[in-house]
């Protein structure tokens, strides 16, 4: 599966909002479903033959609050974050679900002059489609990054996730990353993901390019 999103993003001193739209290709043999650039649902096909469908996915609006520091000279940085999935992809194509889903987490950093770990926890309640049912689930993340050269830092991040469906599995997979300031206004980052279940990925890699204005 390939997943290309673009997002655009608002921060003010204390909260964040953004929008993201993506493009999603994928070939497979079965009828597979996404939700959040993550396929959720497999159904056996009718033959061996792998067919490949593409077009624009779901729209994905989020809105941040960034607590207060705790205290003057903190080095403990906590968000709170809400987020929908609008059903804006083609349901037939499985490019999506044809439902609406909503989550929310909290995020916890702390930010030092070496390695700066960092933690998600968050809950995604999914619309129901039609031909299926699809459980609310937990979701983690834990992970840590370390700057290296001026702009320039690497992290490892793992996801893990309840199973979506009651015959799917848990997700679980890790991502290293590498990032790159490029001047004030660019950052580059390169990244790699090795999944562990039926419900992860099984290798991915890619490149994000992000721009301020």
């Amino acid at each position: 599966m390939s997943y290309l999103p673009i997002t655009l993003k608002y921060s003010a001193s204390q909260w964040q909002a953004k929008v993201t739209l993506p493009w999603i290709e994928i070939s497979s043999s079965g009828s597979p479903v996404v939700a959040d650039g993550t396929i959720v649902s497999i159904a056996n096909g009718t033959t061996s033959e792998t067919t490949t469908v593409s077009g624009l996915g779901d729209v994905v609006a989020g809105f941040t609050w960034k607590l207060p520091a705790m205290g003057v000279n903190s080095d403990h940085f906590v968000d709170l974050g809400v987020s929908i999935k609008l059903s804006t992809a083609d349901a037939d194509k499985g490019l999506g679900s044809g439902a609406t889903d909503y989550s929310v987490q909290i995020d916890y950093a702390l930010a030092t002059t070496g390695v700066m770990p960092f933690a998600t926890l968050g809950y995604k309640a999914f619309g129901q489609p039609e031909d299926y049912a699809l459980n609310a689930v937990w979701f983690v993340s834990l992970g840590a990054q370390v700057p290296l050269a001026k702009g320039r830092a690497v992290g490892l991040i793992w996801d893990g996730r309840q199973a979506t469906t009651s015959s799917g599995s848990s997700k679980s997979e890790t991502m290293f990353y590498l990032s790159q300031q490029l001047g004030e206004r660019y950052q580059l980052t390169g990244y790699g993901v090795k999944g562990f279940t039926s419900a992860s990925v099984d290798q991915e890699a890619g490149v994000q390019l992000s721009v301020k204005f």
